[in-house]
This record gives C-alpha cells, structure tokens and sequence, in this order.
C-alpha cells in the first residue's frame, strides 16, 4: 500500500464526529455548574420563626376583635380585601385610629409572609 493510499483510506474512516469532542465537553461543564448551583442553595427550615409567629398571632387576635364586632373575615378573601370592605362599611362603627392599626398589622404580615426570603 501507498503512502498517498494509506491517507486516503485515513480520511475515509474519519465518519465527521469531530463535532461530539466539543459537545461533550459543553454538556459536561454546564452539568458541572448545575450540580454546583444546586449543591450551594441553603436548607430551608421547616420551622416558622418567632417572629413569624407573632405577626400571624397579631393577625389571628385582630380577625377576634372584628369577628367579635360582627365584621369577621370568610377565609376566601384576602385580608387586604377584607380591610378595604371594613375601611367601606365599618368605619363609624370600628374607628378610623383601629382601622390604621390594623393595616399596620396586616402589612406587617405581608411584609413578613412574602419577603422574609429576601
């Protein structure tokens, strides 16, 4: 067999799956830094904190007063809706200095409910 032969028969047998050296070595480092990624993020407690105990007795102990006054809160609405429909109705009767107390303790709770992860 030839020298010029011999490459020919070389090149031939070379099928183009160049193209997989790269690939695997892309799909390997992105695996890595998803694992990395993974492997940094924290363990959430499953316990709730004190002070996330506090804002949701605050709240429970409010829904109390206003129930106790004839304005209780179905559990399907929201506290806020349920702030706003009392800020409409019930201003005469509950008063204007608790109506604001209550939106502080509210927000507080929402505050507390949706950006204690941040």
């Amino acid at each position: 067999m030839r020298f010029t032969e011999w490459r020919m028969n070389e090149k031939s047998s070379d099928s183009g799956h160049w193209w997989l050296w790269p690939v695997l070595g892309g799909v390997l480092i992105l695996g890595w830094r998803l694992w990395q990624r993974r492997a940094k993020k924290r363990p959430v407690s499953a316990k709730p904190t004190a002070i996330a105990d506090e804002f949701a007795n605050r709240l429970q102990r409010l829904e109390k007063e206003f129930a106790a006054l004839g304005y209780a809160r179905p559990v399907t609405e929201p506290p806020r809706h349920w702030l706003r429909r009392l800020d409409e109705e019930a201003t005469e009767s509950i008063g204007e200095a608790r109506l604001l107390a209550a939106k502080a303790i509210i927000d507080a709770h929402y505050c507390q409910r949706y950006n204690s992860g941040k």
